[in-house]
């Protein structure tokens, strides 16, 4: 489904269709942002990133990830953001230099927990790689998909209840938001 791109207080106040279809659907649900070139060939992925935080949505986005980068023979990404919480940088108890310690041992972490991920016969029909950003995810995700010219983000949708989205929104629905290019999302 395409989306109308609308921001602020205008989505906040008419909501978004999409925002409604990411949240009720039953099957996989990809979002094609309103700047997205209409192809005039075949729909392929040739990159793809699928991000990562390890829930059940995001492993079956993972699924869905491989199997496309296999029927494509694409190049995929796997993705995990670290995001570090503001008091923790803020801190005048930790350093600059445990900051970069803590995010250096997650980092390794993460690696090691993506390439445990990939299914050992995804090697022989795509090419996979495992990276992290730090940041937000909601702007990591789409920033890193833009660094790398993705053609797809593919991500698990998490279901949060109303009350959440209100207040703390939805990382799903800003990744959309923000991505230059079609966005999957993936429930359990």
């Amino acid at each position: 489904m395409g989306t109308h791109g609308r921001t602020g207080i205008k989505r906040l106040l008419v909501g978004l269709v999409a925002d409604r279809v990411l949240l009720t659907a039953p099957c996989p649900v990809m979002v094609v942002p309103p700047h997205d070139v209409v192809p005039t060939e075949t729909v392929s992925f040739k990159h793809i990133v699928c991000a990562i935080d390890c829930s059940d949505s995001s492993l079956a986005a993972l699924r869905w990830a491989v199997s496309l980068a296999q029927e494509t023979d694409a190049y995929l990404w796997l993705l995990h953001t670290i995001e570090v919480p503001p008091e923790l940088r803020a801190s005048v108890v930790v350093t600059e230099t445990e900051v970069d310690e803590l995010n250096t041992s997650a980092r390794a972490d993460a690696m090691n927990r993506l390439r445990s991920l990939i299914p050992p016969r995804a090697a022989g029909f795509c090419s996979i790689e495992t990276a992290t950003a730090t940041g937000e995810a909601a702007h990591a995700i789409p920033r890193f998909a833009a660094e790398h010219q993705a053609d797809l983000i593919v991500m698990g949708a998490q279901g949060h209840g109303a009350i959440d989205r209100l207040i703390f929104g939805s990382k799903t629905r800003d990744v959309v938001g923000g991505a230059a290019c079609p966005v999957l999302n993936v429930r359990r």
